[in-house]
């Protein structure tokens, strides 16, 4: 659990640097932002799955995909202003299997916490299947 917690540590982290360093009027001239190509974010996302397959073949404990899951889906809502905040609903992906290993209980207690971070009017198709996949 603590790689999980650092992986996303470190991205924000490392976002957050990127977002300081950008150069605004470099950005305005090539029409693309030089933050949202750096490889960093797709090393975020392919680490969350590396996690997640990791996790997945080592353990199918319930509660450690719970603490997992809280981890992934809602880092994005207390990070709404950040530039990291894009990958962070991105790596959401990655907790359909997870969705797999809890019973349904657990799961709507998630969904709840889940609609009341992720209002329905401001989710996106990702969430939106990650959010009916919970109710499942």
């Amino acid at each position: 659990m603590e790689q999980l917690t650092n992986l996303y540590q470190s991205y924000i982290e490392q976002a957050e640097k990127l977002r300081r360093e950008t150069n605004i009027f470099a950005s305005i001239f090539s029409g693309q932002s030089p933050d949202s190509s750096h490889p960093c974010h797709m090393d975020f996302y392919n680490g969350v799955k590396g996690w997640v397959d990791s996790f997945l073949e080592q353990s199918y404990d319930a509660d450690m995909a719970e603490q997992a899951l809280n981890v992934i889906l809602f880092s994005a809502a207390e990070h709404e202003n950040s530039i990291a905040m894009w990958f962070l609903v991105a790596a959401q992906e990655h907790s359909r299997r997870l969705l797999a290993v809890l019973p349904p209980d657990r799961r709507k207690l998630l969904q709840k916490e889940y609609d009341r971070r992720y209002p329905r009017r401001k989710r996106l198709p990702l969430q939106k299947e990650i959010y009916t996949l919970m109710g499942k």
